[in-house]
């Protein structure tokens, strides 16, 4: 089980800490933010929240990637050989 939203201010990282849950919030770029109407364009990030470590990894792996849309994520290196590709992958 995991949900998905943006962290600007604790968005993610408060609800984990009060639910004893694991809060992921990545760096800018290495998942897009397509499709979300971010407070700040700057800061606001895409995250997770699971039960484990391992099912934070990976949603992780899945949702990372380059994006067409979002020119942040253009910086990040390709995708390991290991990683399905996104457009491939049901969430």
């Amino acid at each position: 089980m995991a949900a998905i939203g943006t962290e600007t201010f604790g968005s993610i990282l408060e609800p984990a800490e009060l639910n004893n849950v694991i809060g992921l919030k990545p760096s800018r770029g290495l998942i897009a933010n397509d499709g979300t109407i971010p407070i700040s364009a700057r800061q606001d990030v895409m995250g997770t929240l699971t039960r484990t470590v391992s099912d934070a990894a990976h949603l992780l792996t899945t949702m990372a990637g380059r994006s067409e849309n979002d020119e942040v994520t253009w910086n990040i290196p390709l995708q390991s050989p290991t990683s399905p590709p996104i457009a491939k992958t049901r969430i």
